[in-house]
């Protein structure tokens, strides 16, 4: 039996606008130019306190030193902090979001920094640039690696100290 070129033309028109819908809904990853815009947005909006390697001097070295105290823990370490407690990429973005717009104290992932570093101020930023810079951080940020062992805080990947509900989570695997 054919079909007529009318059903082929009916096909068609049902077909690609819900693939447009589809790919419009996806996420920036991959699309260059978004990926580049949320990178100067987090560059702009982040770096300034939370270095990405932890350049900086630590809480209690010398005063004489040249090199300026760290502001805030490397966004590597937030970032694996974060993915031990949301893996998922939009719970993720969700708890940074809100994070950024209104930091609480019982809500820190890393219950160390709020020792040596103090509340981090809300970020005056609209939902969708913090958005766009915690989906940037989920997709492109790499994340800090575990360090087993003693220490003041015992082992960082214990969980321990990283605020409400997080005893017993490993903070990364």
């Amino acid at each position: 039996m054919k079909k007529s070129p009318l059903s082929h033309l009916a096909f068609v028109m049902l077909v690609v606008p819900l693939l447009t819908v589809a790919s419009a809904e996806g996420s920036n990853e991959g699309n260059p130019a978004n990926t580049n815009q949320d990178q100067a947005l987090f560059e702009q909006h982040c770096l300034s306190c939370h270095a990405p390697k932890g350049e900086g001097r630590h809480h209690g070295q010398g005063s004489d030193s040249t090199t300026p105290r760290r502001l805030a823990p490397p966004m590597a370490m937030v970032k694996k902090h974060y993915l031990g407690a949301y893996p998922e990429r939009d719970a993720f973005v969700a708890a940074v979001s809100a994070w950024v717009a209104e930091p609480r104290s019982e809500q820190a992932r890393l219950g160390h920094a709020l020792e040596t570093f103090g509340l981090m101020p809300a970020q005056n930023l609209n939902a969708d640039t913090r958005v766009r810079i915690a989906g940037y951080i989920y997709d492109s940020v790499p994340a800090g690696k575990c360090k087993k062992g003693g220490g003041k805080h015992g082992s960082k990947c214990d969980g321990e100290g990283q605020g409400q509900g997080s005893k017993g989570k490993q903070a990364c695997h």
